[in-house]
Formats: structure tokens, C-alpha cells, sequence
């Protein structure tokens, strides 16, 4: 895709440097025509040093964060820390006036969004929850002969979308609000809505934990949702079994399936 030409290109700096960042976000900026990495947040030392190394940016410690938004060296923050730590660094960028780029889910609880929320309204920034698959074409195409009626009214949706999380992972040591429904759920919940074009009215759920782990959190639940209209979704994540998802749509003119679904890097090919 060509892209135009910008005279002043939007300065980033990533908040935490892990796996997203650095398989998704870096190298999209790498391709961006109006965008330029110029700085890195870690709290990890030797990480640090690997990351200056490899990108050729400055790298700054968390507790250094407050000097870095009052630089004047950057426009706008990605910000991709462990799901519970949102809040902690969102607010000082959003308040700092900067734009940001928050890796989903926004929060961990509706008083933390709200917190986020002020913040932005105070500062004035932007701020977007980075939902990578609003974007994606496969996606787009699929909503969009929703909403021409290929599939004429809609009935049902059904998806999963499991992996094999290790205890050691920082995901895996958090709680619910570090667990499979926040993380995985994210995917059908959104697609649904989506498709759909509507918001549940009513949510149930059923949850179990896996023998011989010592998750805080059930790691595999099944979630029943119901809209105004009559339709059903419903959706199983996992953090215990091997890599699987995929997701059914079904109307009273046609159905479809789609699998892979939600996968994102160099082999994955949404179908």
C-alpha cells in the first residue's frame, strides 16, 4: 500500500517493551510514512541495553517517566504494560497532554476507564484503545456483508480461542482482570458486537480450573450472551488447552466460518 509523504512525522515512545510491542507495534512503525520510533520505556535493565542496541533509540527506566513526557521529544506514547498497570502509566501521558495509543483491554475496572477518561479530557489528547482487528481486512469485509444482508438476518454466533498460557507468564499472575475472558475474550466479544451491530443485554458465564495448576483464576469459561433482538452469542476462552480458535456466524439466508479468526504475525492469514 502506498502511502503519503508527511513533512513532520509523529514521534512514539513504547511503554513496556515486551512481545506486542515488539513483534506488532515497532515494526508498524518501521513501515509508517508518518511515524517514527523515538524512545523506549523499560523497567529492566538488561533489556534495556538490548532494546538501545537494536532500535538505536533512547531508553528510559519507568521511574524516569515523568522527565521523558515533559521533554518535548515525543508526540504520542504506545502503551502496552501488563493489563493492571494501564491506569498507573495512561493517566500521566493523557494528563501530560500527549496522544495515546492504549494496548487493550483499556483497564481493569470501570473506575480505572473513568480515571483514563478524565485524564484524557484534562490533558486534551487523544486516546484509542488498540483493537488491531477494526483494521483488518478480512474482518472489515465480514461486517460489512453483515450489514448488507448476505447472511439475511442474523441468528447466532458461536467462537473459541484457546492457548496454552505458562504459570510463569506475567498474565498468568494477576487475577481475574489477568485472565483468559479480559485477555481472549476481548476477540469474540468484539467481533460479536460488531457483526451484530448491537450491544448484549444480558451476560451468563461458567468457569473451571484446571487440575494440576495453580492459576488464581478459572482458565477456561464459557460465556452465553443474549441481544435486545433476539440473537445468541456464545464463546469459550482458554489459557489450558493447545493453540485453537474460530468463530461461526449463522442467519437465516447463510452461514459462515472463519478460522484462523483472531491470529496476528508473519504466517497468520485470517480466512
Amino acid at each position: 500500500m502506498n502511502q503519503p509523504i508527511h513533512d513532520t512525522k509523529i514521534r512514539y515512545a513504547v511503554i513496556g517493551c515486551g512481545q506486542i510491542s515488539q513483534q506488532s507495534f515497532i515494526p508498524g512503525i518501521e513501515r509508517a510514512a508518518n511515524s517514527t520510533l523515538a524512545a523506549l520505556v523499560t523497567g529492566d535493565i538488561k533489556k534495556a541495553e538490548a532494546l538501545e542496541a537494536r532500535y538505536s533509540v533512547p531508553v528510559w527506566h519507568y521511574d524516569d517517566l515523568p522527565e521523558l513526557l515533559a521533554s518535548g521529544e515525543i508526540d504520542a506514547v504506545y502503551l502496552a504494560t501488563p493489563n493492571g498497570l494501564h491506569r498507573q502509566y495512561a493517566v500521566p501521558v493523557l494528563e501530560a497532554g500527549l496522544h495515546l495509543l492504549l494496548e487493550k483491554p483499556m483497564a481493569t475496572s470501570v473506575e480505572d476507564c473513568e480515571a483514563i477518561l478524565q485524564a484524557q479530557r484534562s490533558g486534551g489528547g487523544k486516546l484509542m484503545i488498540a483493537y488491531r482487528l477494526h483494521c483488518e481486512p478480512t474482518t472489515v469485509e465480514l461486517v460489512s456483508r453483515c450489514r448488507e444482508g448476505d447472511f439475511g438476518t442474523l441468528v447466532g454466533f458461536s467462537s473459541v480461542f484457546g492457548q496454552d498460557v505458562p504459570q510463569s507468564n506475567h498474565r498468568a499472575r494477576g487475577g481475574y482482570w489477568s485472565g483468559p475472558v479480559p485477555d481472549l475474550g476481548n476477540y469474540p466479544i468484539n467481533a460479536v458486537r460488531h457483526l451484530f451491530g448491537a450491544e448484549p443485554v444480558e451476560v451468563t458465564a461458567v468457569g473451571t480450573r484446571t487440575p494440576g495448576r495453580d492459576f488464581n483464576f478459572d482458565d477456561t469459561v464459557s460465556v452465553v450472551l443474549r441481544f435486545a433482538d433476539g440473537q445468541i452469542a456464545d464463546f469459550m476462552v482458554s489459557y489450558a488447552s493447545a493453540p485453537v480458535e474460530g468463530m461461526s456466524l449463522f442467519g437465516n439466508k447463510g452461514s459462515v466460518k472463519v478460522d484462523p479468526c483472531y491470529a496476528f504475525g508473519p504466517s497468520a492469514a485470517i480466512t
